[in-house]
């Protein structure tokens, strides 16, 4: 008999690892999309890793800021896009489609929420607390 080896999720720390989390991080993607994936570490493995490796919590905290200025981009390209703004209805009259701008609107304002929260130095206002993993941090 041949034995059968288990795949599963990686969960013990990897600079591999680490550092395509990072850089999916550092492009827009979301640390919940990136765990998702198929021999990726989970979320709890990688909060584990940030609160363990002050390295890690360092690489993570700038793929965070440089993911802050992705969705700065972003916001530009979705205000400028008003390519479905508008449509014409059976009779060819030009209508307003205030779904597509309300579903504009709030995809500015998460972004705009998330890199207040991420990237708080540029983006937001200063916050009086760190975030967990990072209060047993010495500031950078």
């Amino acid at each position: 008999m041949s034995a059968v080896k288990k795949v599963g999720r990686a969960s013990g720390y990897n600079e591999e690892f680490a550092a395509l989390v990072c850089e999916e991080i550092s492009g827009g993607a979301s640390l919940r999309s990136i765990c998702r994936r198929e021999n990726m570490p989970s979320q709890n493995s990688v909060f584990s890793w940030l609160r363990r490796f002050p390295e890690f919590a360092s690489q993570y905290t700038r793929a965070c800021q440089a993911r802050a200025d992705a969705m700065a981009e972003e916001i530009i390209d979705i205000a400028d896009d008003g390519s479905n703004d508008t449509y014409a209805n059976e009779d060819g009259d030009v209508q307003i489609n205030t779904d597509v701008i309300q579903r504009s609107k709030l995809r500015v304002e998460i972004r705009k929420w998330i890199m207040a929260h991420m990237s708080q130095e540029v983006w937001g206002r200063a916050r009086t607390s760190r975030p967990r993993w990072r209060r047993n941090q010495s500031r950078d």
